[in-house]
């Protein structure tokens, strides 16, 4: 069963046009069933083709590229092209139950999109609860549609403050942040009390449910006190 497997993080860049080099992955998936050990696909970057524009102009990565194949540090906004990340990313899976069945335990969908660097690609393009949830909802439902046993992720959340465009105190789902705390907290200003609503309360407010967006939610604590990667569920 899932939950007495070892599971081993392997990250997936999800390609341009779905290019994957199978025989890069054979390997690992190979070692990890002659191991015993189940494989947990991070599918994170989204090629600029699936992310070509933001506000009517044209997406670049950290480097200035606005190639179609160049990575975008952040996950795909346009409700077409999540169908379109999703169907490239379960072509790896695909693959991978196909050649090694079993060996896939789990699928981890998009890295820390709540963070700075891979949520609002350092600033760049801010991300809004709501579209992460719309990545989450397409993601298992064509997940659970072809591998019920298979265990869907929401992105693991990056640790760090809130922040959002313009400034000014946080709250709501359709709020464009470049960064939000996992965790709802409140802070004091010249006497009054601010709330800033985290990733979690977001996500619950944007609609995003166990199991019908996700099974777990994956967290990053960058500490040497406990696990990197912790899942735990978001409860209802």
């Amino acid at each position: 069963s899932n939950s007495h497997a070892g599971l081993a993080r392997v990250e997936a860049t999800v390609p341009y046009q779905a290019k994957w080099n199978y025989a890069a992955y054979d390997a690992l998936l190979a070692a990890a069933k002659a191991k015993g050990v189940q494989v947990m696909y991070l599918f994170d970057y989204t090629p600029q083709e699936l992310f070509p524009t933001y506000n009517g102009a044209v997406v670049k990565d950290l480097w200035g590229s606005s190639s179609p194949s160049a990575s975008i540090h952040s996950f795909p906004r346009d409700p077409a092209l999540q169908d379109k990340w999703v169907a490239y990313a379960m072509a790896l899976v695909d693959y991978s139950e196909t050649h090694y069945p079993g060996v896939v335990g789990a699928i981890e969908w998009a890295n820390e999109p709540n963070g700075w660097e891979f949520g609002s690609q350092q600033g760049q393009y801010p991300v809004k609860p709501a579209e992460f949830a719309s990545l989450l909802l397409k993601a298992q439902t064509a997940l659970k549609a072809k591998y019920a046993g298979i265990v869907s992720v929401a992105g693991g959340t990056s640790p760090g403050t809130t922040n959002k465009v313009g400034g000014g105190t946080q709250g709501t789902a359709s709020d464009s942040y470049t960064s939000v705390s996992p965790a709802t907290w409140t802070r004091v200003v010249n006497g009054v009390t601010e709330t800033h609503t985290g990733w979690y309360d977001l996500l619950k407010a944007a609609g995003a449910q166990p199991g019908t967006h996700f099974d777990a939610i994956a967290g990053h604590f960058y500490d040497t006190t406990r696990s990197e990667e912790h899942t735990s569920e978001l409860q209802s």
